[in-house]
């Protein structure tokens, strides 16, 4: 309501409402509850590190810094795709809005000006470019816990070969995987 009157008449009323409805409803249900969930997360794994750094301080040192760089790389390859597909996946959303806002506002004009077609292929290919972005969101949303899990099973493995080499007794390796293995559930 405080922009320039020419950013107003330039505005598309269906955006305004994608933007004024659906975006606070995913701030508030996603971010807000994103950030309780962290902050629960941050101090279980602040608690869960300080145990096995107590317990096994150089492997769990050697564990993070291999951690740390692998996920530092898988972020910077995907961070230009992820911002790309969400910036998509937000104009799509309100294509979409404005063409059902179009279709239902003027279905009398259409039907007599015979332009079903343009709408429906519009909406169609509004649809296959919300999928498309969708499809790579949930791809990285749902590989991320198995490429975890794989390196937390290789560190463990690790732990495994790199004690059984030091003449390190069953008594003394087995309570430090049980350790880990506990960890990597929790962490999971």
């Amino acid at each position: 309501l405080n922009a320039p009157i020419n950013f107003i008449h330039k505005l598309n009323s269906a955006d305004a409402v994608n933007r004024l409805s659906a975006e606070v409803k995913l701030i508030v249900s996603q971010v807000i509850m994103a950030i309780a969930e962290l902050m629960n997360e941050l101090i279980m794994t602040s608690f869960i590190l300080v145990l096995l750094i107590y317990s096994e301080p150089l492997t769990v040192m050697y564990i993070l810094m291999s951690f740390l760089l692998i996920f530092t790389i898988y972020f910077f390859s995907i961070k230009v795709k992820s911002n790309y597909y969400g910036l998509l996946n937000q104009k799509s959303r309100g294509k979409l809005i404005k063409i059902i806002n179009e279709m239902i506002g003027g279905i009398k004009e259409i039907r007599i000006m015979n332009r079903e077609s343009y709408f429906i292929n519009n909406y169609n290919d509004t649809i296959k470019t919300l999928v498309k972005s969708a499809t790579f969101t949930e791809t990285i949303n749902f590989t991320l816990k198995p490429l975890i899990g794989t390196f937390i099973i290789s560190a463990v493995v690790i732990i495994l070969l790199v004690n059984y080499n030091k003449d390190a007794s069953l008594d003394m390796i087995i309570p430090v995987l049980a350790l880990f293995g506990m960890a990597s559930l929790k962490l999971l």
